[in-house]
């Protein structure tokens, strides 16, 4: 339903054991998370890795494992008014990303065949 415009984005993430979506959820939740920007033809996926409450928390863009990311080319993703700059092995459309989310649904984390490129944020 991406349409990279007024529906640009979406995201997954667990709620705290015992806690129901109308509670009142921890100051900085979600920790971890899935989320993807862009259109259902084209977006980006970043994973948000938590460490615990006091520790900072990793962030990456999803990709396609490949030898030397940096030689890939750059690819833009635009979603509202934004473009986000990733590697073309980082751009997927919905039906694969959909995979990589319900991957992470079952598991908390990216199936084994995607890799991660750390987000310095």
């Amino acid at each position: 339903m991406l349409d990279g415009e007024e529906d640009f984005a979406t995201s997954l993430w667990r709620l705290p054991e015992g806690l129901r979506f109308a509670d009142k959820l921890p100051v900085g939740y979600p920790f971890s998370y899935l989320q993807s920007a862009g259109s259902a033809e084209r977006m980006t996926l970043e994973m948000r890795v938590s460490h615990g409450d006091n520790e900072v928390a990793d962030h990456f863009v999803v990709g396609r494992p490949v030898v030397d990311q940096f030689a890939e080319p750059v690819a833009q993703v635009p979603w509202a008014e934004h473009i986000q700059t990733v590697f073309a092995n980082e751009v997927f459309d919905a039906t694969e990303a959909g995979d990589i989310y319900l991957h992470y649904y079952q598991h908390d984390t990216i199936p084994e065949t995607y890799s991660l490129r750390r987000l310095e944020i």
